[in-house]
């Protein structure tokens, strides 16, 4: 920033701040001061919004980060639909001499699947870029068993892809052409997508904040409600 900038600055945004936490947070502290001396030396003054749908203790985490008093604004006027959030473990196999627990990638593929083969547009997260591409492998089989027409009109989505091809896939995911993408945590900041009507998180994620920025990716629409039973599998939508 040039001296004109900084005597200029009313406001500096901070988006996604939970994010900012632990060492990676203590950096963007120390920034947020410095860029608060430079502007003050130059004569100006600004304020600091920081953005969170995540976070459970807002204020401490915003007066750690800016060092300044802070006033919460926390009444949220978003549109949001009827949302269910069911737990689902994955089955006990049992053998001649052991059991075992069935692969939860298997069980988020299937139900994944199943979401997309009765309508719905759905995202499911994944923990690591290979079970991303293995849970997409499955889906795509599986819907080409059910549901030819579907099995292109499902991505995988995961960091290392070229941009072009990430704002490709995101495009089409806005749009309604894909009706689904398995994704890993790429999908979770950055990228609006509230939209959808089904999210399905195969593993748990890390912190509590990363759980409700995934599932937050559905229900945004107030005019769709979607409904299952668990014991068949069977999913129906309603208006």
């Amino acid at each position: 920033m040039g001296a004109r900038s900084c005597a200029t600055c009313s406001f500096v945004v901070v988006d996604e701040m939970h994010a900012y936490r632990g060492i990676f947070g203590s950096h963007v502290a120390n920034v947020l001061r410095r860029l608060e001396r430079i502007v003050r030396h130059y004569g100006g003054e600004f304020r600091t919004v920081l953005c969170s749908a995540t976070i459970r203790n807002p204020g401490e985490l915003a007066r750690a980060l800016t060092g300044r008093d802070v006033r919460v604004v926390d009444d949220d006027g978003a549109p949001r639909g009827e949302t269910s959030l069911p737990v689902l473990e994955p089955a006990v196999r049992r053998r001649r001499r052991a059991s075992s627990v069935a692969s939860s990638n298997v069980e988020g593929c299937a139900l994944f699947s199943e979401l997309v083969a009765h309508g719905a547009q759905a995202i499911a997260f994944t923990k690591s870029r290979v079970a991303a591409e293995l849970v997409y492998r499955y889906a795509r089989e599986r819907l080409e068993r059910a549901e030819p027409e579907l099995a292109d009109r499902i991505r995988p989505y995961r960091g290392g892809y070229l941009p072009e091809e990430r704002r490709r896939i995101e495009k089409a995911l806005f749009s309604g052409e894909l009706r689904g993408v398995v994704s890993t945590n790429a999908l979770e900041l950055g990228v609006d997508i509230g939209g959808l009507d089904a999210v399905v998180l195969i593993g748990c994620p890390p912190t509590l904040a990363s759980a409700w920025q995934q599932a937050g990716r559905a229900g945004a629409a107030r005019d769709r409600r979607w409904r299952c039973s668990w014991r068949t599998t069977r999913w129906s939508t309603s208006t």
